[in-house]
């Protein structure tokens, strides 16, 4: 199994009224299985990241800090044809599109994304339903 998250700033054009400047966030995890049949996982998953924003975009021209919060990605996993790798999780989004109007072009903004975690859909595969269990944490594995 290989997985990665990444945030890729997008950069806006000031010169134009057009609203450009956002993070591409790229999540992949492949040959995801379910545990004790070892059978392709066709439920969804959840990647948490913890976020905390600085920005200048509040009432005062002064900066503000937003407290942390998880900025959840929820993902479909897909099986694969083979029989010999599980299924394969992945989606490509926008933070503004997670969080509508979270990033304005012309003020400056600095994100600190902190740990992420992944859940698993429990059961019934689905995210949104309780309990979940965290299968994934952010780390390097050296053998």
């Amino acid at each position: 199994m290989v997985a990665h998250a990444r945030y890729v700033a997008l950069a806006g054009d000031p010169t134009t009224p057009a609203h450009e400047a956002d993070i591409q966030i790229r999540t992949r995890i492949n040959d995801v299985r379910v545990l004790g049949s070892n059978a392709d996982y066709a439920g969804e998953i959840e990647a948490q990241a913890i976020v905390r924003v600085t920005d200048r975009n509040n009432s005062a021209s002064d900066q503000a800090t937003t407290i942390d919060f998880p900025l959840p990605l929820t993902v479909q996993c897909i099986p694969t044809a083979s029989t010999s790798i599980g299924s394969d999780c992945s989606v490509t989004t926008t933070f503004d599109t997670l969080v509508p109007g979270a990033i304005n072009e012309r003020q400056r903004t600095v994100f600190q994304i902190g740990e992420t975690r992944v859940m698993d859909g429990g059961l019934d595969g689905d995210t949104a339903t309780e309990p979940n269990t965290i299968f994934l944490r952010q780390g390097f594995f050296v053998p």
